[in-house]
């Protein structure tokens, strides 16, 4: 049983919360907590009483409880703390839209993943940092791909490139081959895509570079 506890609070991050992680395992508190000793005395886990939070003693802890959980309870974990999160709002709100983002795609709902992570590109270009917000984008433009297809915005993935070869733009320069590819996608994907507002940063950048 402390094996299956590790396995579940690998999945939720390096730390969690000893609430969220016995929601989540399905586990009483007395029950959780005997696991918890458990990969204590082992040196897996630390437990910081005092603040109700788990965590990871070592990184290759966490990776290895990860990779030994076969794909489809992995995503029924991930799942199940998303719904713990939106049952909870004062935790939801203190979440962070990339980590919103990283269990969303985990649990295989695409569409949210998406818009965690434009919210999290979003947050990042407004603090300027453009590397980590083309990467969100980046992640933001794939989850939306592998979204269902009746859940798809041609639109939305054209503005989603824009930011990111935005982002690029800002932050590598105008003369760097990654930004090129990026507009250049834009503008073969505005042929495909109805008229929008995002047809014109797509070209007026494609024309800049």
């Amino acid at each position: 049983q402390a094996k299956r506890l590790a396995q579940v609070a690998s999945v939720m991050g390096k730390a969690t919360s000893v609430a969220a992680l016995a929601a989540v395992a399905g586990l009483g508190l007395d029950e959780l907590m005997d696991s918890l000793q458990t990969l204590v005395d082992a040196d897996v886990m630390a437990h910081a009483a005092g603040l109700g939070v788990v965590q990871f003693r070592h990184a290759l802890f966490q990776r290895a409880a990860y990779e030994a959980l076969l794909r489809r309870r992995r995503t029924s974990i991930h799942a199940a703390y998303v719904d713990w999160l939106e049952d909870h709002p004062e935790h939801l709100m203190n979440a962070q839209s990339e980590t919103l983002a990283y269990h969303c795609e985990g649990a295989g709902r695409y569409d949210a993943a998406a818009a965690h992570y434009r919210k999290a590109g979003m947050t990042a270009s407004h603090a300027a940092a453009n590397r980590e917000a083309a990467a969100h984008f980046r992640r933001a433009l794939e989850a939306e791909r592998q979204a269902p297809e009746d859940t798809r915005n041609s639109v939305r993935s054209l503005e989603l490139q824009v930011r990111m070869a935005g982002a690029l733009l800002a932050a590598e320069g105008a003369g760097a081959s990654e930004t090129e590819a990026a507009y250049e996608a834009a503008v073969a994907m505005c042929e495909a895509t109805p008229e929008s507002d995002w047809h014109f940063p797509a070209y007026w950048g494609w024309w800049r570079i």
